[in-house]
């Protein structure tokens, strides 16, 4: 019995502690809504604070705004007084000055307006507009000639940008042409030259037929025939190098050749045929090209040889 009715009383009292704590924790959930809604009215006053003092700052710049305002009309009000002034004194109503006075002076100043109106050939008005439309004519041609000024500073600029790729580019032509005929002089043992003055437009020539004269070349008309037109070929196959025309024709170049030149000088330009890819050579020539070897890319055609007393050439020809 003691024990049952201990057990009675501690539940009693837990239920008692349960019923505080329950009042406790909606205590607190109370004091926590009023610290809720306090922090949010703090809040909105600190907005409310901050808005307004904006505000303040706001309208004082505002106020000095209307002082520098205020400052500036009344500057401008003095100088209209005082340009005013340099036309006429300020005028003073005399007393009993009335509309019909004032009325009859109006009428007199209007025509005299209009007289001088007629004296230069229009109204202020007419004048007015005559002169806006020449000035917007002024304006739009102002503007062109300032666009067609840039527009010849752009040309300009691309053509000198034109003119020195061009100078580049001939010297790059130059320079490979001179190698070229170094090179193609070297097959024959023979050193040469090439001067390009592209100044005044002259080309020159040196060439050196031993490798054991002089460095001192020779020019051209002291070459013998052989020597000459072996230079002559050189020449050619170094400036067809430069150039990109498809069709190159020779006739006759190995006239004044000796064997040795003339077998060299077909090497050369039968190996500068098929280095030049898309471009046809034609050789012709009164010698026999018997000793050429013939290739798909190589084909040699012979004519008939004339007979004496003929006057025209057989249309059949031989093919070798």
């Amino acid at each position: 019995m003691l024990l049952n009715e201990e057990q009675t009383n501690l539940r009693r009292t837990i239920n008692e502690y349960n019923q505080q704590l329950d009042q406790m924790r909606e205590l607190r959930k109370q004091l926590d809504e009023e610290l809720h809604q306090t922090q949010m009215k703090r809040s909105q006053a600190l907005i409310n604070k901050n808005y307004w003092h904006e505000k303040i700052e706001s309208e004082k710049q505002a106020l000095e705004g209307c002082r520098d305002g205020f400052s500036a009309q009344e500057r401008v009000v003095q100088e209209f007084t005082r340009k005013a002034s340099l036309i006429c004194p300020r005028i003073v109503l005399e007393p009993g000055a009335t509309e019909a006075k004032f009325g009859k002076i109006m009428q007199k100043l209007t025509k005299e307006l209009e007289d001088s109106e007629k004296r230069i050939g229009g109204s202020t008005e007419e004048i007015t507009r005559a002169c806006e439309t020449a000035t917007k004519n002024w304006l739009n041609a102002k503007d062109n000639v300032f666009q067609i000024e840039n527009l010849l500073k752009v040309m300009d600029s691309t053509y000198k940008e034109r003119t020195f790729r061009w100078r580049k580019f001939r010297k790059y032509i130059s320079v490979k042409a001179r190698g070229q005929f170094m090179w193609l002089m070297s097959q024959r043992g023979y050193r040469g030259r090439l001067y390009l003055d592209h100044q005044s437009r002259e080309l020159k020539l040196e060439v050196q037929p031993s490798q054991q004269e002089s460095d001192t070349g020779r020019g051209p008309r002291t070459l013998s025939g052989g020597e000459r037109s072996f230079s002559t070929v050189c020449l050619l196959l170094a400036l067809w190098e430069a150039m990109g025309s498809p069709i190159r024709c020779l006739d006759e170049f190995d006239v004044f050749m000796d064997s040795v030149n003339r077998t060299i000088s077909v090497k050369m330009m039968i190996e500068a045929a098929q280095r030049s890819a898309g471009r046809q050579f034609i050789l012709i020539t009164p010698q026999d090209m018997s000793s050429i070897n013939r290739s798909t890319d190589v084909k040699i055609t012979r004519l008939r040889d004339p007979e004496r007393n003929q006057s025209s050439l057989d249309r059949q020809i031989a093919r070798g």
